[in-house]
């Protein structure tokens, strides 16, 4: 059903944000789909191996919930994606085969 006013329209689209960091496809090729929560938006998001080096380090942007890492370069393995904002953090896993 349609909604009936806008506060409805904007709770409709609220709880069609993610909660959480996800990414996908994993294991991930040479590009890997993050989405992420609205209060990361303009934080920051890194991208770690389980040894703590650090391959991708950038700002998430403002606009969308989500972005497209390009990742031919980096080596395959376990790697953590960590994004930071405002006192939140939070952490997702993925595997690079390629």
């Amino acid at each position: 059903s349609e909604p009936r006013s806008l506060h409805e329209a904007a709770n409709l689209k609220e709880h069609k944000a993610v909660s959480t960091l996800k990414a996908y496809p994993n294991p991930v090729d040479d590009a890997v789909r993050i989405e992420y929560p609205s209060e990361f938006r303009g934080g920051r998001l890194i991208l770690v191996d389980m040894q703590g080096r650090v391959y991708r380090e950038i700002t998430l942007p403002d606009a969308d919930n989500q972005l497209q890492l390009l990742l031919p370069d980096v080596p395959e393995g376990l790697y953590s994606i960590q994004c930071f904002s405002a006192g939140n953090i939070q952490t997702i896993k993925i595997m690079i085969v390629h």
